[in-house]
């Protein structure tokens, strides 16, 4: 506590949290922390002379160098969190140095210790717990994420932090925008629709609230035009309507309606599609499996192409099979600098096929599944990549969903430009919209919002 009081006095409370709490996680408190407040000033001092030493001493003080205020500033900074180190680690003298190099560098370089550092302390804590024989049982499907994700917000709330800025420091400064699922096909869906999800991306919004609202508002306009037309308004696993209709393109052209009747242009919304193509993949290239059509994978890209021709389309996930990757770098190379095409069955959340991607210039943008890489470390690791190469980031919820919100704090917390989270309807997916305009209202970043274009 005093360390923070100090820091914040500096106006540098945010250097502590990138460099001082991130180390000091990695190792227990040698002394209790009611002495560590008591005799940091102490040692805060003797690490002072210790760094000033050669500047000269007069009458045995120290003599202060002639540094900018904000040097000095910076100073002060590193001295007070050396001293909170000193304390908090053991008495080894290499340690302490090691230690106090380490968060030298994080103050100095401005950026701190990247956030995947830390989500590697909420995973670290499973690891532990297998090793002492607790965690037998974290190979089940999402346990290891669940208890990773558990140890971080517990860290979180130790320091009073939201999940968001405990993750993302304060780098952690845009909110994404919405891709919501508003009409469903594929698999996601009992009608003749073969492709999986069609989106609206409201990249005309000028804050996230906005975005919410323009996304609401289209969505329950489009429910009551399927109903004037005797349409099925039953929605699907995600929150989207699932009517039967004429066609694939239908579907594009009945939302269009529904985006005009409620007031926007195609310039403030815009359509994506998740076209997930692997459940299409047959021996001699791709079946559509309600409709019966067959493409080969050219006859496919083709497709697509006509479909961006004639509509407002940014964004198409999975346009192709998993495993055909030479028809991923064509329809990359063919579409790649007018939409977004968006990696999922592709990439899996995996760096490795990442990597892969990245070689074979094959997609622009990743999406991210938490549980789908299985832990907090990688899935940060995921779009540390990504984001290095270029590419952009789409945060995902899966659609079987229960109404736990990290996907939003995550999102925030990496900069994601846009999420996946369903529809406006259904409690799982709308209570992680309702995380978002809550983090938004909080900490006042509702402007703070990716365009997503």
């Amino acid at each position: 506590r005093a360390v923070r009081r100090a820091l914040h006095e500096l106006g540098e409370l945010g250097v502590l949290r990138r460099g001082l709490r991130a180390v000091v996680l990695q190792q227990p408190p040698v002394l209790p922390p009611q002495k560590i407040g008591a005799q940091l000033a102490v040692h805060g001092r003797q690490e002072r002379r210790k760094m000033d030493a050669p500047l000269g001493k007069v009458r045995g003080e120290i003599l202060a160098p002639a540094l900018p205020a904000a040097q000095q500033r910076r100073r002060r900074v590193i001295e007070r969190g050396i001293g909170a180190l000193i304390l908090l680690f053991p008495a080894v003298a290499a340690q302490r140095t090691a230690a106090a190099d380490l968060f030298r560098r994080a103050v100095e370089d401005g950026g701190g210790i990247c956030l995947r550092h830390r989500a590697r302390t909420g995973d670290a804590v499973v690891k532990l717990a297998q090793r002492r024989g607790r965690g037998r049982d974290l190979s089940a499907h999402g346990s290891v994420l669940l208890r990773g994700l558990v140890a971080a917000k517990a860290l979180a709330a130790h320091y009073k932090q939201p999940f968001f800025r405990y993750l993302g420091g304060t780098n952690a400064q845009k909110l994404p925008v919405p891709m919501m699922n508003i009409l469903n096909g594929g698999a996601h869906a009992a009608n003749n629709v073969d492709i999986q999800e069609f989106m609206i991306v409201p990249v005309g919004a000028k804050s996230f609230s906005e975005a919410v609202r323009m996304g609401s508002e289209i969505y329950h306009t489009l429910g009551g035009i399927l109903k004037q037309r005797g349409l099925a308004v039953s929605v699907g696993d995600e929150g989207g309507f699932a009517p039967n209709l004429a066609s694939d393109e239908e579907a594009i052209e009945v939302i269009l309606e529904a985006v005009s009747s409620a007031g926007y242009t195609t310039d403030e919304v815009k359509i994506a599609l998740d076209a997930a193509a692997s459940e299409w993949t047959a021996n001699d290239g791709y079946l559509l499996p309600k409709r019966g059509t067959k493409y080969t994978s050219a006859q496919l890209i083709a497709y697509w192409e006509k479909l961006c021709e004639k509509y407002p389309i940014c964004s198409i996930e999975d346009p192709l099979g998993e495993e055909d990757w030479p028809a991923w770098t064509t329809v990359t190379e063919k579409l790649g600098k007018k939409i977004m095409l968006v990696g999922d069955d592709l990439f899996v959340t995996n760096s490795t096929r990442i990597r892969e991607g990245i070689g074979r210039k094959a997609a622009n943008a990743l999406l991210v599944k938490p549980n789908q890489i299985g832990t907090l470390t990688e899935t940060l690791a995921a779009v540390e990549l990504a984001k290095e190469n270029g590419m952009k980031i789409v945060m995902s919820h899966r659609s079987g969903e229960t109404e736990d919100t990290s996907i939003a704090d995550i999102a925030v917390a990496v900069n994601a430009g846009l999420i996946k989270s369903g529809a406006p309807c259904r409690s799982d997916r709308t209570a992680k919209y309702n995380r978002l305009l809550r983090i938004a209202k909080e900490n006042e970043m509702d402007e703070m919002y990716g365009t997503g274009k």
